[in-house]
């Protein structure tokens, strides 16, 4: 960790080159911090996909580093992981946070320990953070730091503390949970255990335990009819305005082991289509990982999104055109891709949310041809033009021998 030059302010850090390092303010030193390694960052996305159970209570929202909390003109800290709450999701603008985050989050590597652990430490108390949880992967702990008054208390260390991470305001993030879920190797759950099941014809098979992603909002307390498990309905008791059912969560078990929208494969993106209006929509925070150059999203990854959006808007569209709506209990198609392609139309920045919007061009008995655009914050970074294909017979007969 270096220190530069003191007295820096905003408009300084702002204006210097990017590298790939971190740099951040605290009352006007400038600290320079290493790229972060290979396990960190498995450990950040990990803790990312655990928060977005919270987004998709709608307890608010969450974001990776590179995304600044920018507390005053001379202090700019960039956390592993920030969580906003609902009511205050004003402070966050299109790259960084004005003001204290209800959760910080800082997953600690030899380049950061230091740091982690004494001037953020004391500069997130200092600042009004609601929460603060210290991951050390060496040592397998977390600890939690609760804010009492106007400054943190006594910090709370376990391998794996049963108490909630919260205080009163702030979002009922689980320590344990923290605990189990960010280490590279998750913790298979017991109650849900079936057996192992083929991917692709495969030689290498992955769990068939089902991740813990809702992405089915409706008033509380109302599950969706097409739930088929307690489990299922668990994750669709969820907050929100009106019910969306994302089209992926209701495909049948052996098609819903996708890298981009299997619900069943834990280590995916975990891509949800749902209608919105006359249009689909597929909403994706890409995590640091998926880094171009510094800065930018790999264009690798706005692929696959609009991959697995373009079948799940076809199965959308076939599904009403038959007369049914996602979470009516009626099985929906499967589609796959016959043809794909991807303008790119500007760089894409890393920390944006993506947003993938469909439209349907053409539908016919087993064809359906959809048209998107994916926009980063507002910004159109690409288009794209999928035909899409039910599932052949072949690969269906293949999936039920597996």
């Amino acid at each position: 960790m270096a220190v530069a030059d003191p007295h820096y302010a905003y408009e300084d850090l702002i204006a210097l080159p990017e590298d790939g390092k971190r740099r951040e303010l605290i009352e006007g030193d400038l600290f320079v911090s290493p790229s972060p390694g290979r396990r960190h960052q498995r450990i950040v996305k990990n803790l990312v996909v655990l928060l977005s159970g919270l987004e998709a209570k709608g307890a608010g929202q969450g974001y990776p580093a590179p995304f600044a909390a920018v507390f005053d003109r001379h202090t700019v800290l960039e956390s592993d992981v920030l969580f906003i709450r609902t009511e205050r999701l004003g402070i966050v603008g299109e790259r960084n946070v004005t003001g204290a985050p209800d959760l910080v989050v800082e997953v600690l590597s030899d380049g950061s320990r230091d740091m982690d652990l004494g001037p953020k430490l004391r500069a997130y108390s200092r600042h009004g953070v609601g929460q603060y949880c210290v991951v050390d992967p060496d040592a397998g702990t977390i600890q939690v730091f609760h804010r009492e008054g106007e400054a943190f208390g006594e910090a709370g260390m376990g391998r794996a503390p049963r108490r909630h991470v919260q205080g009163g305001r702030h979002p009922g993030l689980k320590a344990h949970e923290v605990r189990r879920k960010a280490w590279e190797q998750p913790t298979r759950s017991k109650a849900k255990r079936r057996s192992p099941v083929h991917v692709a014809g495969g030689r290498n098979r992955v769990p068939a335990t089902a991740p813990e992603v809702a992405v089915c909002h409706r008033r509380p307390g109302q599950a969706s009819p097409g739930c088929r498990s307690a489990s299922e309905r668990r994750r669709c008791t969820m907050s929100g305005p009106e019910r969306r059912v994302a089209i992926q969560e209701l495909y049948a078990d052996e098609f819903a082991w996708c890298y981009g929208c299997g619900r069943n494969n834990p280590a995916g993106h975990h891509f949800a289509t749902y209608w919105a209006g006359e249009e689909t929509l597929t909403e994706h925070m890409p995590a640091p990982e998926y880094t171009a150059i510094p800065g930018f999203v790999y264009g690798g990854l706005l692929a696959s999104l609009v991959d697995c959006h373009s079948t799940g808007s076809a199965a959308l569209a076939l599904h009403r055109r038959h007369g049914h709506e996602p979470g009516d209990g009626a099985p929906v198609p499967r589609f796959v891709t016959a043809s794909l392609h991807v303008d790119y139309l500007m760089p894409t920045p890393i920390g944006v949310l993506l947003r993938a919007h469909g439209r349907i061009e053409e539908i016919g008995a087993r064809k359906v041809v959809v048209r998107s655009e994916v926009r980063a914050g507002g910004e159109l970074v690409a288009t794209s033009h999928v035909v899409a294909v039910l599932a052949p017979e072949s690969m269906l007969r293949r999936s039920a021998r597996t």
